[in-house]
């Protein structure tokens, strides 16, 4: 079996990242012959060519497409790992051909726009081509063929990427790198880019609402301040309500060691992802890497979220920007036996794994 992947990095700092990486991994792992074209060069794996370039004009797509076409010559197998833009070069690659093309159904870029004709008619015509459309979660499926209508679609979890433990050491050394009082208690945790779409003004508002009866709560944000607007509108809200010793923005978390460090302290997993017109959480690997330090977790309904818990059983759900309604959840998780909450969390975070998803792959790459 030879598998050409196409995906947009092996950057194992981003979650599409991880997951290209992840997938990739398990390939060699189970000897099958591969190549991948990426974007960004994540530092070399086997066969990785970081050569396509960025999708921002007709001529850029074009260019990709014959560049696919001519390296999958000596492929069975074309396997996008994202609909848009890398799902119009695969097919690119196999049309008039008898090579199979596969398509990962993650989120927002798998969703067939219905405003953008000319974008709609190659998406359209490349998902209905591919022999399987293997969706991240049942969200994701369920959004794709709101759009198109099609009749390959499967859904396939993903895996989670085992982070690091850190010793006791560690942990006193980062808690003075990141300036993290260890009188605070409970610690909630959010691992993502601060930005609307990941929910943190709407937990942050939750916190307002918790401190008289957690005067201590401290929330750690961690991931990029690039949307410096909406990270001023959080700090504007935390000025105005006194919040100062309540909350910590880490930027600086630069790898899994630190991530550890981050989950390991923490009370609380949190992230209350809002739907942003056609941008939604497609599954949310960051819920899996929370479980695996037997956290309990919170996050939004309506979206990918849905299928990285089991509300109830190792956390709750909460509606899209509603801080009351967060709070709430907050509050009835420091209330319970959190043991209870953790031991469920580790439960649920051993049902997935690489191995089962790169599985199902083979399942539908030899049907």
């Amino acid at each position: 079996m030879k598998v050409l992947a196409i995906a947009q990095t092996i950057k194992v700092k981003s979650g599409w990242g991880r997951y290209a990486r992840s997938i990739v991994d398990e390939f060699a792992r189970r000897d099958i012959q591969y190549k991948i074209l990426t974007l960004a060069d994540g530092g070399k794996v086997a066969e990785e060519e970081p050569m396509l370039l960025p999708a921002t004009s007709i001529l850029n797509i074009l260019k990709n497409c014959f560049l696919v076409r001519r390296k999958a010559r000596d492929f069975e197998i074309v396997h996008a790992f994202d609909a848009w833009p890398f799902a119009i070069y695969g097919y690119a690659a196999v049309l008039w051909t008898r090579k199979k093309l596969f398509v990962t159904g993650v989120a927002t870029y798998s969703v067939v726009p219905t405003d953008r004709l000319l974008k709609k008619f190659f998406m359209t015509r490349a998902l209905r081509a591919a022999r399987k459309i293997m969706c991240s979660s049942e969200y994701t499926r369920q959004r794709i063929l709101k759009t198109i209508d099609l009749k390959n679609t499967a859904r396939v979890f993903w895996g989670p990427s085992p982070l690091p433990s850190v010793s006791e050491g560690e942990i006193e050394s980062f808690y003075q790198q990141f300036d993290v009082p260890k009188s605070n208690h409970p610690i909630l945790l959010t691992v993502g880019q601060i930005k609307f779409r990941k929910g943190q003004f709407d937990t942050t508002r939750a916190v307002s609402l918790l401190r008289k009866k957690y005067p201590q709560i401290l929330y750690v944000m961690v991931g990029s301040d690039a949307d410096t607007e909406y990270v001023g509108r959080i700090k504007e809200f935390v000025r105005k309500e006194k919040l100062t010793e309540n909350i910590r923005i880490i930027t600086t978390a630069k790898d899994d060691k630190a991530l550890s460090f981050f989950y390991t302290i923490s009370d609380v997993f949190i992230m209350n992802s809002n739907n942003e017109e056609d941008h939604f959480e497609g599954f949310g690997l960051v819920f899996l890497e929370a479980e695996q330090f037997g956290k309990p977790v919170i996050g939004s309904r309506n979206c990918g979220i849905e299928e990285a818990l089991e509300d109830g059983y190792n956390g709750y759900l909460t509606n899209q920007q509603d801080a009351g309604d967060i709070a709430e959840k907050i509050n009835r998780i420091l209330q319970a036996d959190k043991t209870l909450f953790g031991r469920n969390s580790k439960e649920f975070y051993s049902r997935f794994s690489w191995q089962k998803t790169v599985g199902e792959y083979i399942h539908y790459y030899e049907q």
